[in-house]
């Protein structure tokens, strides 16, 4: 297999750490720059990048330095994700991350994990346009988790980019894929408001689960049930408490869970806190970015109902971060438990991927 992009990796990787005006009112701080994802099946492919850099095929990683956390210690921060095209023509599954690593250790000692943002890479031709595709989320809550200087004098930040690709079908597919294993180019960035001032709150964060597997016949509390309990400990008793829950339906077998929509329970200490159906109303506004030939889109605008029969999730979308919202939560142990009643899981293929952590003052 070929290699490409080594020589711009190497060197785009060195602006890794740079603090920009993105606007007259914010700051942007660039994480990672044009880094290069490679077949995830495949062996590691080696690549000279920055020190300070970890790095898969699938995944990079590096450490916040104190300029780039006192920046995030902030109220209002987006973080956005830009994604290219390159010999991967499928959806797939990415997310961003955050570390936490003990002082003194080095990645990959990894004690907390927490998914900031999860997302679903459009079918994409390289040679097409728009080759790009640009995804944003509200990332303030991680201000309320590097600002507390407890942790900070505890541990490290790290943030990890994760993109799981293979290139076999744009091989055959893509002009210009033959031979190559290259999937995507990332570029990760966060935008804080310059203006904002720090939050002088203390929040403590509880870390719960990360990209867990959920189904009925492996990754569940009860065989034939689609049900997964955590348990989990408050240090101390906490106000204005969120839970942040990240959840999405894969499996695309005939009658995989992607394609059908099931209603979500979540509980809180036996109480239910959170019931919601995966799915947008449409998934056109992202037509324009699966410009790969593909049997979800078809060749023609879907109505709002077709939509709404099958699809969990849109090609290109942003999988939501949805919020629990409690005044308080009592010091001491609790437990939260999401619960799929009706999910089938047709020919023990598919799974849920779930994500929770909390935050309190």
């Amino acid at each position: 297999m070929k290699n490409y992009f080594f020589t711009c990796l190497a060197l785009c990787l060195i602006s890794a750490s740079s603090l920009k005006a993105s606007e007259r009112d914010s700051l942007r701080l660039t994480v990672f720059d044009n880094i290069v994802y490679y077949d995830g099946y495949a062996q590691l492919v080696p690549l000279k990048v920055q020190e300070g850099i970890y790095r898969s095929n699938t995944s990079y990683t590096r450490k916040l330095n104190d300029r780039e956390i006192a920046l995030l210690t902030n109220e209002d921060v987006n973080m956005q994700v830009d994604l290219k095209a390159a010999c991967d023509n499928y959806d797939r599954i990415a997310n961003v991350a955050l570390l936490l690593i003990e002082k003194g250790k080095n990645y990959p000692a990894v004690t907390k994990r927490i998914e900031i943002g999860r997302y679903i890479t459009p079918f994409m031709d390289m040679n097409k346009q728009p080759n790009v595709r640009p995804y944003v989320w509200d990332a303030s809550a991680i201000g309320k988790i590097v600002g507390n200087k407890s942790f900070a004098d505890q541990y490290d930040f790290y943030i990890q980019m994760n993109v799981f690709g293979v290139p076999y079908a744009a091989q055959k597919q893509v002009k210009g894929c033959e031979g190559r294993n290259d999937v995507f180019i990332g570029n990760l960035y966060f935008d804080v408001k310059a203006s904002q001032k720090k939050s002088k709150a203390v929040y403590q964060l509880i870390p719960i689960a990360y990209s867990d597997s959920l189904n009925n016949y492996k990754a569940t509390d009860s065989l034939g049930k689609t049900t997964r309990t955590y348990t989990f400990k408050a240090e101390k008793n906490l106000k204005d408490v969120e839970f942040f829950i990240i959840s999405s339906n894969h499996g695309a077998n005939k009658n995989g869970e992607e394609y059908n929509r099931r209603v979500h329970y979540v509980y809180l200490d036996n109480v239910l806190q959170l019931k919601y159906i995966p799915g947008e109303n449409t998934c056109e506004p992202y037509r324009q970015y699966n410009t790969q030939s593909n049997g979800i889109y078809g060749k023609t605008p879907k109505t709002d109902e077709q939509w709404q029969k099958f699809s969990n999730w849109c090609p290109g979308a942003v999988i939501p971060l949805r919020k629990i919202k409690l005044d308080q939560l009592k010091k001491g142990e609790h437990c939260l438990q999401i619960v799929v009643p009706d999910a089938k899981f047709e020919n023990k293929e598919g799974y849920i991927p779930f994500s929770a952590y909390a935050l309190g003052r």
